[in-house]
C-alpha cells in the first residue's frame, strides 16, 4: 500500500530564506520578501507534490532541554549595528505577518514554548509513522533534519530541489544515515553555538566514524595518532550528543501538545487574505485568487482527514 504523503514545513527556515534570498519592497518601501517569498514557495508546492496533508512548524524560543544541557546555548549577540537591528525586526514582523496569512488559509500551524521546529518535526513524524498509513515529508534546507530520515520520513531541500531518502543518504549525505548524529557530535554546530571537538574537521569526523561507529569505539579504541584529538573528550561527545539529537530533546508531552494542536479544525477565511495581498501589493497572487482559492481548499479537505486520525 502506498502511505499518504504528509509535509511538514520548517516555517523559520522558509521565513529566513526567503528574507535574504529575495529584496521586494512595496511602494511604501516596506521590505516584503519574506512574506511573498514564503506564500509563493508553499503555494507552489502544493501545486507541484499535492501532499495529502500539510502543517507548517515554528520555533518557539530556546529548547529548555538543550539550554540545560549547555547555558550558552544558542547563546545570540547583540545586534552590531542599528541596520542589523532593523533587519532583524523586519523578519519578526515578516513572521508575525506569514503565520497571520496561513492561519487564514487554513493551514495548521504549530508552535510549542520550550521546544525548537527541529523538535516539532521530529514528533511530527513519529505520529505520523505510529498512524501506519503515512509517511512524512520534511521541506527544509536544515541539514540538522537530516536525522529524521528513515524509510518512512524524507527530507526535501526546496533550494537544491534534492529529496534525500534512506536508500540515497549515504550518496547524498556522504556518510550512512546511523552516523549522522555522531557526525553533528563532533563537528559541533556553530549557528547553535554547540562546540565542536577541537581539531576535527568534516574530513577527520567522517573517517573516524567509518572506522568507530560510537562514542565508546571511538574513545576506547583509538590509536595514537587519531587519539590524541579524542582522548578525554567522552564528556564534551556526550554532551554534543544531548544537543545535537533532535530525539533526546522531545519528551512525552509535546506529543500530546502537537496532537492537541493538529486537531484543531481550521477554516479559510479568503477575503482576510485578499486584504493582505492588497496591503502589500502582491498584485500576482490577487490576479489568481480564484486558482489559489481552490489549492488550499482542497489541500483543506486533506487536511481535515489527517486531523481527525492522528492521535499519541
Amino acid at each position: 500500500m502506498n502511505k499518504k504523503v504528509i509535509a511538514i514545513f520548517d516555517g523559520n527556515h522558509l521565513a529566513a530564506r526567503c528574507f535574504f534570498a529575495l529584496h521586494l519592497n512595496d511602494s511604501k518601501g516596506r521590505n516584503v520578501s519574506a512574506i511573498y517569498g514564503c506564500m509563493e514557495s508553499l503555494t507552489d508546492f502544493i501545486r507541484d507534490w499535492l501532499p495529502d496533508g500539510l502543517v507548517v512548524v515554528w520555533d518557539e524560543g530556546k529548547s529548555g532541554h538543550r539550554t540545560e544541557v549547555l547555558s550558552s546555548y544558542k547563546c545570540r549577540r547583540a545586534p552590531a549595528n542599528e541596520e542589523e537591528a532593523k533587519s532583524i525586526q523586519d523578519r519578526v514582523n515578516q513572521m508575525k505577518v506569514i503565520k497571520e496569512m496561513f492561519f487564514y488559509l487554513g493551514i495548521p500551524q504549530i508552535g510549542i514554548p520550550g521546544y525548537e521546529g527541529d523538535d516539532i518535526c521530529y514528533a511530527i513524524a513519529q505520529l505520523n509513522s505510529n498512524v501506519g498509513i503515512y509517511q512524512s515529508l520534511v521541506v527544509s534546507s536544515d541539514k540538522d533534519l537530516l536525522q529524521l530520515v528513515r524509510p518512512d520520513v524524507s527530507c526535501y531541500d526546496p533550494i537544491k530541489k534534492q529529496i534525500v531518502k534512506e536508500d540515497n543518504f549515504r550518496e547524498i549525505v556522504g556518510l550512512d544515515r546511523e552516523d549522522f548524529v555522531l557526525y553533528k557530535a563532533l563537528m559541533g554546530d556553530a549557528g547553535d553555538d554547540v562546540p565542536g571537538i577541537k581539531g576535527i574537521g568534516p574530513g577527520r569526523a567522517m573517517k573516524l566514524i567509518s572506522k568507530y561507529k560510537t562514542v565508546d569505539a571511538l574513545v576506547n579504541n583509538m590509536d595514537e595518532k587519531e587519539g590524541k584529538f579524542i582522548r578525554g573528550k567522552r564528556e564534551e561527545l556526550e554532551r554534543n550528543l544531548e544537543l545535537v539529537d533532535i530525539s533526546r530533546a522531545v519528551g512525552k508531552q509535546a506529543y500530546f501538545e502537537v496532537v492537541e494542536k493538529i486537531a484543531k479544525s481550521t477554516t479559510i477565511e479568503m477575503q482576510e487574505v485578499i486584504e493582505i495581498f492588497q496591503e502589500y501589493e502582491f498584485k500576482s497572487f490577487l490576479n489568481e485568487i480564484k486558482e489559489m482559492t481552490e489549492t488550499y481548499t482542497n489541500l483543506l479537505v486533506k487536511n481535515e482527514e489527517y486531523r481527525r486520525s492522528i492521535k499519541v
